[in-house]
């Protein structure tokens, strides 16, 4: 993370500070609903402070899981 990208309070020569990476795309409004209930049941479960990231990060480390046990199913040509 660059200076001039992070906040003020932010220590960035702290070993505990992970670079972050905004994503940023479009999708269907059905999936923008799906997005938003599946995020609000996280939020209901979670005891703690809680940021959409989270729920984001649960999908994709799942999905990666099933995709290096069992191969890439992406409807991709496979090798």
């Amino acid at each position: 993370m660059k200076k001039d990208d992070s906040s003020p309070h932010v220590n960035l020569i702290a070993p505990h500070v992970d670079e972050k990476v905004r994503i940023d795309c479009l999708v269907s409004r059905e999936v923008k609903e799906m997005w938003d209930e599946i995020v609000a049941n996280d939020r209901a479960k979670s005891k703690v402070r809680y940021y959409p990231a989270h729920t984001f990060e649960r999908i994709v480390r799942g999905e990666y899981q099933v995709m290096k046990a069992f191969g890439f199913h992406g409807g991709g040509k496979t090798k």
